[in-house]
C-alpha cells in the first residue's frame, strides 16, 4: 500500500482528539519513550502513516494555541476549542469545521480518518465529490446509554447519519457499545460498511514492574481512580464515598486520585476544606513510572463514569485488569462488557452501591481474591495486536481502497495551509 498507481502516496487526513500531535512525532522521531500510560491511539495513527509511506493532514484541538506545522510527511493543524457557550458554541464549532474542510479539500486525500469532533463530521461530506472516502474510527458512543441525549445532539446526529454514515467505507469501532448503536442507527445499510473492531492494545512491559496487592488485616485498603478530573467521570463521587466512609469507618481506606482536568483545583479546595487530606491524595498528572508506583500501592480501581458521559471504552477499566487489581464500575463503560469476571458492577451513579463495593472487597478476602485471579486469565486479549487498533485500521483502509479513488493530482511535498 506503499504506492498508489498513477497517483503517487497514499494521502490521509485525521481528524483527532486533543492530542499534542506534533510533539508526539517528535518524540518518536528522536525515538523518546512515550509519555503517556495507556494506549494513545494518535502515536498507533503516526506509525501506520510511516509504515505506509502516506502523506498525512491531521487536524487536532490541543491547548490553547493555534499552529501549522509541517513535519516531513505530516502537516499539524491545531485550531483550539471555542470558548464561547450555547448556540455561539455550535456556530463556533460549525466555523472551525469548516475551516477543516478548506483544507482537507486543497490536501486532496484519498482518505479522511474521522474520529474527534463527532458530530460535526457531516459538515466534511463536500469531500465525497472529490472521490474522498471516509472511515469512522469510534472512540466513543454515538449517545449516553443510559442518559438521555439533547435535542441538539439527536440534531446534528441525523445530520452524521444522513451525510456522512451511510457513506462510509468502513468502521472501526472500539467496542461492542458502540457497534450496537452504529447498527442502530444506519439501518439496513450497515449490512454494506465493512465494519471492525478492535480493543486498547498494551505491551506486557507497560505492568511488568507493578507489584501486586498486598492484602492484609492491618492494612489500609487504596482505592485508585485514574483518568480526567472532570465531573462526568465521577470524581466528586468519589469524594463522596471517601467522606463516608471515613466518617463510618476512619482510618481504613484512603483513595488515591490521578489526573488532570477542570476539576482539579476545586477537588483540592474541598478535600482541604473537609479536612481529607490523610484519606484523599490528589496526585495530578503522573508520568508512567509514578504512576506505577500509585497503582502498586493501590488495592482496587474505581472508574465511576456518570450516565451523562459518552464512553467508548474506559481504558482505566482495562488497565485496572492489566495491574492485576479488582474493578469497580457500571454499565456505563462499555469495558465492562469484557471485564466482568474481574468487576464488580454496581448501578450507573449509585454512590452507595459503589462505598458497598468498595468494602465488601476489603471484609470479604475471598471475594478479592476471586475477582483478582480473574483479571489474570483477561489480560491476554489486550496483548493480541491482532485485536489492536493499527490491525483495525489497517483492514478498513483496506477495504476503503479496495475500488479506485479518484483525486485530481498528488499534493505538492509540501502541504499548503
Amino acid at each position: 500500500m506503499n504506492e498508489r498507481p498513477n497517483d503517487g502516496p497514499l494521502r490521509v487526513g485525521y481528524l483527532s482528539g486533543p492530542a499534542d500531535a506534533d510533539r508526539m512525532y517528535e518524540d518518536l522521531l528522536a525515538s523518546r519513550p512515550a509519555v503517556y500510560f495507556g494506549t494513545n491511539y494518535m502515536r498507533q495513527f503516526l506509525l501506520l502513516m510511516q509504515d505506509l509511506g502516506a502523506i498525512s493532514l491531521v487536524e487536532t484541538w490541543f491547548g490553547e494555541r493555534r499552529n501549522w506545522r509541517q513535519l516531513g510527511p505530516f502537516a499539524f493543524s491545531n485550531v483550539p476549542e471555542p470558548r464561547s457557550a450555547g448556540a455561539g458554541y455550535h456556530v463556533a464549532q460549525a466555523i472551525r469545521q469548516l475551516g477543516v474542510l478548506r483544507r482537507l479539500i486543497r490536501f486532496r486525500p484519498h482518505v479522511v480518518v474521522l474520529t474527534g469532533k463527532q458530530g460535526y463530521w457531516w459538515l466534511l461530506s463536500p469531500l465525497r465529490l472529490f472521490g474522498t472516502k471516509f472511515i469512522a474510527s469510534f472512540h466513543c458512543v454515538l449517545w449516553p446509554r443510559f442518559g438521555q441525549s439533547k435535542w441538539h445532539e439527536r440534531l446534528l446526529l441525523s445530520l452524521d447519519r444522513a451525510l456522512v454514515f451511510r457513506h462510509l467505507a468502513a468502521v472501526v469501532s472500539t467496542s461492542r457499545a458502540i457497534t450496537e448503536q452504529f447498527t442502530q442507527v444506519v439501518g439496513a445499510q450497515a449490512e454494506h460498511i465493512p465494519l471492525f473492531e478492535h480493543l486498547p492494545s498494551y505491551e506486557p512491559s507497560q505492568f511488568a514492574d507493578i507489584a501486586p496487592p498486598a492484602v492484609g488485616r492491618d492494612t489500609r485498603f487504596r482505592i485508585l481512580f485514574m483518568g480526567r478530573i472532570e465531573a462526568n467521570k465521577g470524581v466528586y463521587d468519589v469524594l463522596e464515598i471517601a467522606r463516608q466512609l471515613d466518617r463510618e469507618r476512619p482510618g481504613e481506606f484512603e483513595f488515591d486520585i490521578c489526573g488532570d482536568g477542570t476539576e482539579l483545583d476545586n477537588l483540592r479546595q474541598q478535600v482541604a476544606g473537609e479536612h481529607l487530606d490523610n484519606v484523599v491524595h490528589l496526585h495530578g498528572y503522573c508520568a508512567p513510572d509514578r504512576l506505577k508506583a500509585v497503582i502498586s500501592a493501590s488495592h482496587a480501581v474505581i472508574v465511576p463514569t456518570r450516565s451523562d458521559f459518552v464512553a467508548g471504552f474506559e481504558m482505566t477499566c482495562a488497565e485496572a485488569i492489566l495491574s492485576g487489581r479488582p474493578l469497580i464500575t457500571s454499565a456505563v463503560c462499555p469495558a465492562l462488557d469484557y471485564l466482568g469476571p474481574a468487576t464488580i458492577e454496581v448501578r450507573p451513579d449509585a454512590v452507595e452501591e459503589y462505598k458497598q463495593a468498595i468494602t465488601r472487597l476489603k471484609d470479604e478476602p475471598s471475594l478479592f481474591e476471586v475477582k483478582r485471579d480473574a483479571s489474570r486469565s483477561l489480560s491476554a486479549q489486550f496483548f493480541d495486536r491482532a485485536s489492536s487498533w493499527d490491525a483495525a485500521m489497517r483492514r478498513a483502509l483496506a477495504a476503503a481502497l479496495a475500488e479506485p479513488v479518484e483525486t485530481p493530482a498528488p499534493p505538492p511535498p509540501v502541504i499548503s495551509r
